[in-house]
């Protein structure tokens, strides 16, 4: 197999690209136009590394991670995400106004937004505060239709729950004793 030889200023490019701008092997390779295993064996023969953690945090900083188009990825569903309680998060991008409601994940670049707070948020046409609670009045964690939504506080939400589900359960007795009356 035919060898490529690399000249001293490919050399300092790969070098500064790779060390100094953060550049992965393959935009390195992509830059200079050239096969990204001879950029990698250069690198290896320079003993040139750095520590990948770090890069990742500059280049996540700097917009420099490629990221292939999401809604290609074969594992992409929609910007949805379903919590272990329950819940449904959404994507939501940085530009978005309601983006410093949500979560945010390392290496993405957007935040996870509960759907539920999202709503009432834009219904409000503001962002919620950390004291604001969205409850969900049939209790059903992923029903988030804004008829089901509630906006409470911290203080009244025992209370509010308690009195909607006494509210359920007497329309429940109701209702059973309406069907008992009829037979």
């Amino acid at each position: 197999m035919k060898r490529t030889s690399l000249n001293e200023e490919q050399k300092s490019t790969i070098k500064y690209l790779y060390c100094s701008s953060l550049y992965s092997i393959r935009m390195v390779a992509h830059q200079l136009h050239l096969p990204w295993h001879i950029v990698r064996d250069c690198l290896e023969r320079e003993h040139l590394t750095r520590n990948p953690l770090l890069a990742r945090q500059v280049a996540l900083k700097l917009n420099r991670v490629h990221c292939p188009k999401r809604e290609k990825h074969h594992n992409w569903k929609g910007g949805k995400s379903i919590y272990s309680g329950g819940y449904i998060a959404i994507l939501v991008s940085p530009n978005d106004p309601f983006y410093e409601m949500g979560r945010k994940e390392p290496g993405l670049q957007g935040s996870y937004v509960l759907e539920h707070r999202l709503i009432m948020a834009r219904y409000l046409g503001r962002a919620l505060t950390k004291q604001e609670i969205v409850h969900h009045l049939n209790g059903i964690r992923s029903d988030n239709r804004f008829k089901n939504l509630a906006l409470v506080t911290r203080g009244n939400h025992p209370h509010n729950t308690l009195v909607k589900l006494l509210q359920k359960r007497i329309r429940d007795l109701e209702a059973k004793l309406a069907q008992q009356s009829l037979t």
